[in-house]
């Protein structure tokens, strides 16, 4: 499955991106949604994550707006693994009472690191209350590549991407390997991380495997 991450867009933009796609990330941090925008996207009906990375809001302000999002129907939250403990707790236990599942997020965006704490790192995230663990991490070498994707052998729900061009290879395989879901960012519109595909492009690569 594809999952379109959506940076930068109205809600009308939005809502017209997301009304017949599987799935999609809504990028709270890349835009101002007011509460009402958010009881729009998020009661539409589509399959949503909800996510707000730090930078542009401050950590009460993510917390409210991923909780708003919840309340109004999102499927996942996704929240970075070294984000405010406060902020994290309380975000993930709204989900939780809410049947509302779990990633958590780990993103490193200058290096990979090595096989062993990738997964030390993944299991924190499970040991952290994530239904999904995902792995996020820039790729210089062909040796990244062979690490990151061998954190599929651990039989546990893991989205293991990496970015920059060389990572762009994981993004097509992580779906064979054993991944929920893999990224990309909507035909016309602006990625959201280095190396994406458009989704219509990733959807015919795929195809062509399969």
């Amino acid at each position: 499955m594809i999952c379109l991450s959506v940076g930068k867009a109205s809600v009308e933009e939005c809502l017209e991106i997301i009304k017949d796609t599987e799935l999609a990330e809504i990028r709270l941090d890349l835009n101002i949604y007011h509460e009402e925008d958010i009881q729009r996207i998020f009661s539409s009906g589509a399959n949503l994550i909800a996510t707000c990375r730090e930078g542009k809001y401050n950590n009460e302000e993510r917390k409210n707006l991923i909780s708003k999002a919840v309340e109004f129907g999102a499927k996942y939250i996704d929240v970075e693994i070294n984000c405010d403990l406060a902020m994290k707790d309380h975000v993930i236990n709204v989900a939780k009472e809410s049947d509302c599942k779990v990633i958590i997020s780990y993103h490193n965006y200058d290096k990979c690191p090595n096989r062993d704490h990738m997964i030390d790192i993944a299991n924190r995230c499970f040991d952290g209350k994530a239904d999904i663990a995902k792995i996020i991490a820039k790729i210089n070498s062909t040796q990244d590549i062979v690490n990151i994707m061998s954190l599929y052998d651990q039989n546990k729900k893991i989205i293991a991407i990496g970015m920059g061009e060389l990572g762009r290879i994981t993004r097509i395989a992580a779906p064979f390997f054993g991944a929920p879901f893999t990224y990309a960012y909507p035909e016309g519109r602006r990625r959201t991380a280095d190396g994406q595909f458009s989704d219509e492009k990733l959807k015919e690569i795929i195809n062509l495997i399969s």
